[in-house]
């Protein structure tokens, strides 16, 4: 079974260099990744409760379960997808930090756009 998912991973990204799963250097960059974006949205819920603000604009009313996890499984993605192609520079720390925070303030601005009800249209007056 292991085969299988190194063989997914391994080729989907390109990589060569690694005959198991556990050598895969962008599925362990795709998990720091993951790591740092499950304590990205930690502290921001925890600042949430504290403060009363949450700087990612997300409102923790319901579903806070399911926020953990999409922003979590997304900093693994978009870590993942950006190590495969050659984005990020894998070796470091820091980049892992970079793809995990940035993605959700990237995607929680875009969001916040997609959602948010439109009332500057002006009314058309007959």
């Amino acid at each position: 079974m292991e085969k299988l998912f190194s063989d997914l991973f391994c080729e989907m990204g390109g990589c060569k260099d690694c005959t198991q799963l556990s050598t895969c250097s962008f599925l362990k960059f795709a998990i720091l990744s993951m790591c740092f974006g499950f304590l990205s949205i930690t502290v921001d819920f925890l600042i949430y409760k504290l403060a009363n603000t949450s700087y990612l604009k997300i409102k923790y009313q319901r579903g806070i379960l399911a926020i953990f996890i999409f922003w979590t499984l997304g900093s693994l993605i978009v870590g993942y997808i950006g190590a495969a192609t050659q984005i990020f520079d894998t070796t470091k720390i820091l980049s892992a930090l970079v793809v995990a925070v940035s993605w959700q303030l990237i995607f929680s601005r875009w969001a916040a756009g997609k959602f948010e009800n439109d009332d500057t249209q002006p009314l058309n007056a007959t």
